[in-house]
């Protein structure tokens, strides 16, 4: 993300939090992107002349300024038309941002109000009849996850509005420690660690020991849970079958190959499935999803060709048997004993990076990847929020960077009091 992009983010960012609250919308960041994307980042003419960023026809009921301009529209899944339409004009940003939630009181919107959810947002909006692109909801929701914009959905009277942040960090992190064990192998003997791993679980499942030369999918995605402290939310199994049948004991088996899954949750495949009916033989292999891009699901793998690799299928593809989903939310909302908590987002002391180039990781531990705004500079200043250690037993602050309105990880050697 250019500086250029962060600060229109900020700006924006700004007045929808202004506005959210007072027209009863709970949700920000479905906003923030449906401003990205309609005005490509403000650049387009009807955003930097007229300060209309959401491509707001003005209609019968505008009684405002209007500008006639040419523009393209998806009244049949993909079919392109260009049409010329009159357009609301407003005279500064905050205006145009208000506008959007005066355009929103339409009664047809009205369902708005209340949602939680950004993706049930976009899917509402869309239903409603504010978009026709048949990929509107996708390409609008990639925005929000690629550019952290969740990290806004806090309402101006601070007001926290999404509720499952332990269950997002919970997935974040069993991703994360999966993607950590990308390119291990059997070839080479790398895939010892895993296996070593699924053999601390406790207790064993079923008193087995999983051997190196066993198959080790089931144990992958086990090793990447029980590393990660969640062996009560998933069926830790070394076999297939029976991680199934502890799925459905546990009340998190989803027998249903359309099922739209979420990062962290399990696939099962069955490679003898032709295709016909539902599928549920035999599970001959797991797989965890690390990305979901419309109907495009990304997994990673153990056992794959005999290593940790990717591999890319669809909703509803052939072989899916049902997905494992864990109820990491509920589960963490308020547990007898906690295995995961979200660190603290409250602001305890102002904090200044002390050397070059110092990474900030979406977790406590170098094993994680870097965030989208990582390194620092020397310098920078955060606020730290939170103490994490890291696997290895180092401390790790949780720091939230002012600069793009961020949290994240830093190693405490690199932090000082300012």
């Amino acid at each position: 993300m250019t500086q250029e992009q962060k600060i229109f983010i900020k700006e924006i960012a700004k007045y929808v939090q202004k506005y959210a609250p007072q027209y009863e919308i709970k949700v920000c960041s479905p906003i923030i992107a449906q401003a990205i994307l309609e005005s490509g980042w403000g650049k387009s003419s009807l955003a930097a002349k007229y300060h209309n960023y959401f491509g707001l026809k003005a209609g019968t009921l505008w009684k405002g300024k209007t500008v006639n301009m040419r523009t393209g529209e998806e009244y049949t899944p993909g079919v392109h038309t260009t049409i010329s339409a009159y357009f609301r004009v407003y005279d500064s940003m905050e205006e145009g941002i208000k506008g959007y939630f005066e355009f929103i009181q339409l009664a047809r919107y009205s369902n708005l109000k209340g949602i939680r959810d950004p993706k049930k947002y976009l899917e509402t909006i869309k239903a409603d009849g504010y978009a026709t692109s048949s990929k509107y909801v996708e390409n609008t929701y990639w925005l929000i996850l690629a550019y952290g914009l969740t990290d806004y959905d806090i309402s101006s009277v601070g007001e926290k509005v999404i509720e499952s942040s332990i269950d997002i960090s919970a997935r974040n992190k069993i991703v994360n420690q999966a993607i950590a064990w990308l390119g291990r192998k059997e070839s080479d003997g790398s895939h010892k660690l895993i296996v070593d791993i699924y053999n601390q679980i406790r207790p064993l499942p079923l008193g087995y020991k999983l051997q190196y030369s066993d198959s080790w999918c089931a144990g992958f995605v086990s090793a990447a849970a029980h590393k990660c402290g969640l062996d009560k939310y998933y069926p830790l199994e070394c076999s297939c079958p029976r991680m199934i049948t502890k799925a459905k004991e546990m009340g998190i088996w989803v027998e249903d190959d359309g099922y739209e899954p979420s990062i962290g949750d399990w696939v099962l495949y069955d490679w003898q499935d032709y295709g016909s009916g539902d599928n549920k033989g035999t599970p001959d292999h797991v797989g965890m999803v690390t990305s979901v891009s419309g109907k495009n699901l990304k997994i990673i793998e153990g056992n794959y060709s005999d290593s940790v690799r990717y591999r890319t299928i669809t909703i509803n593809a052939q072989y899916i048997r049902g997905y494992v989903v864990p109820k990491l939310g509920a589960a963490s909302a308020k547990p007898a004993s906690p295995i995961v908590s979200a660190p603290s987002t409250a602001r305890k002391w102002t904090g200044k990076i002390t050397g070059y180039g110092v990474r900030c990781r979406t977790w406590a531990g170098t094993e994680y990847p870097e965030t989208s705004f990582s390194p620092f500079e020397k310098g920078q200043l955060v606020q730290v929020c939170d103490t994490v250690k890291s696997d290895s037993g180092n401390k790790w602050y949780y720091v939230y960077v002012p600069d793009c309105r961020k949290y994240g990880f830093v190693y405490s050697r690199y932090v000082t009091k300012a």
